[in-house]
């Protein structure tokens, strides 16, 4: 069976991987926008498919989360999205986007996973 607690760690982890691609699905979509800010550049934006996909994702993160949350404490649930995301984020980045990275950023992912892992150990 089950717990609720592995529930809850499934959950997260979708959420994690929801969050990255709302993400970078908003970044794709930003980035086919024109240059100048305003009214036209926010309807080439929401005009987008991806710009959409990210909203989707969006949505999809919070009620994710809020599966999570009933049985991961929340300072841990929130500490863990947000710094797997980034961590995502980055190699979305290096692989999508073309965005160096530097061994100072390798480096720096590395800490956060080890202090997400023993932040969480005793969730």
């Amino acid at each position: 069976m089950i717990t609720p607690k592995v529930i809850g760690w499934i959950a997260l982890a979708f959420a994690i991987m929801a969050n990255v691609v709302a993400n970078a699905s908003i970044k794709a979509a930003v980035l086919r926008a024109p240059a100048e800010l305003g009214f036209r550049y926010l309807l080439q934006v929401a005009s987008e498919p991806r710009f959409w996909t990210g909203v989707a994702c969006a949505g999809l993160v919070l009620g994710l989360y809020t599966v999570a949350i009933r049985s991961i404490p929340v300072s841990v649930a929130y500490m863990t999205i947000t710094s797997m995301a980034m961590v995502g984020l980055v190699l979305v980045d290096k692989s999508v986007f073309d965005v160096a990275i530097g061994s100072t950023r390798v480096f720096g992912m590395l800490l956060i996973v080890c202090g997400v892992w023993l932040v969480s150990r005793g969730a």
